[in-house]
């Protein structure tokens, strides 16, 4: 399945969940695994897809302008995605997962989940060769205790669709529940792996 379409189906099935109890978020599990792969310079990025009856843009820009850093050390801004009618997205990122989870709560409240879904990321860069991409995903995938719905490979990637028991998000994907997306790249000129995690997918 291409991007695009991968893309239209999260935000199609994405629109019908609700978010996880503030207690907790999939960016708490994701350091912990990456960590224990050598990674240290994490960056986290959260999307919440705004519900219909959600703040007016007015608002929404007059909140961004007063959490700009350093007060959370995380930025945020609206974005649209699709058309007719566009659905608006508060994207927030960061190195501290804290500090956007923070930048979160400004919008719907703290104490209460999300009225929207959120797409939750992390990503880190690692250096090795196209080599370890295979041991890398499978101790990855392990450490989310993870079992793959479906591995796609091309010369330079390794992107696996999964389900883990610790996330309560969840896609129905061929019947089957998906909710999470690791992506592994290698890149020849830095001699570098990127390495992505996405609860339920990656945006």
């Amino acid at each position: 399945m291409g991007r695009p379409a991968i893309l239209i189906l999260l935000v199609s099935l994405l629109l019908l969940q609700a978010g996880p109890p503030i207690e907790y978020t999939p960016w708490n599990q994701m350091e912990l695994s990456l960590s224990r792969l050598g990674g240290e310079k994490i960056s986290y990025r959260g999307f919440y897809f705004l519900p219909d009856d959600g703040p007016g843009d007015d608002r929404l820009q007059r909140w961004l302008k007063q959490g700009e850093p350093p007060r959370w050390e995380a930025s945020a801004r609206l974005i649209n995605m699709g058309n007719d009618p566009a659905i608006r997205v508060l994207q927030v990122a960061g190195e501290d997962h804290r500090a956007c989870w923070q930048a979160l709560q400004q919008e719907f409240a703290a104490g209460k989940s999300p009225a929207g879904p959120v797409v939750w990321m992390a990503e880190v860069f690692l250096e090795g060769g196209y080599s370890d991409l295979s041991s890398l995903a499978e101790s990855l995938l392990a450490g989310l205790a993870g079992s793959s719905h479906s591995i796609y490979r091309d010369e330079f990637t390794i992107n696996i669709l999964a389900y883990a028991p610790g996330f309560k998000e969840e896609l129905i994907m061929e019947g089957v529940p998906v909710n999470l997306n690791l992506e592994l790249r290698y890149n020849r000129e830095r001699g570098e792996i990127r390495i992505r995690a996405g609860v339920p997918l990656l945006v």
